[in-house]
């Protein structure tokens, strides 16, 4: 219901899949499949806590650690990190081994990540 209410107050136009289509969604099918194959069928949940941390787990799995053809292939993080590389590249700036902490400066700023939980795309990458 409150999806309804929230599709209403943004003005947005509701379309449903038409009973036994699912291909007209390929995208979530897919997901939901890899969600109960590699999740949900492998995972005997004891309290709701356990499963919102399960689930946690393996989102964030999903999103920064699994590597994704749509990305050749890499890691979302290894993305990341070439495309950083290839944008200080670009600017011509050349990596001193000598001075590795003011080479990779740039870098660092540039993906802000600290950790996979935190990690999210810098808007001068995308």
């Amino acid at each position: 219901m409150a999806i309804l209410k929230w599709v209403q107050k943004t003005s947005i136009d509701w379309h449903y899949i038409a009973p036994g289509k699912p291909q007209q969604n390929g995208f979530i099918e897919s997901f939901n499949g890899k969600l109960r194959d590699e999740c949900l069928n492998e995972t005997l949940f004891g309290i709701l806590h356990d499963a919102r941390q399960t689930l946690e787990e393996w989102q964030e799995d999903y999103n920064w650690r699994r590597p994704h053809p749509a990305l050749g292939n890499l890691t979302p993080m290894e993305f990341l990190q070439r495309k950083a590389i290839d944008k200080i590249a670009a600017r011509g700036h050349r990596f001193n081994p000598k001075d590795s902490a003011q080479s990779w400066r740039g870098l660092g700023a540039q993906v802000a990540a600290t950790s996979t939980t935190t990690a999210r795309i810098p808007a001068s990458l995308a």
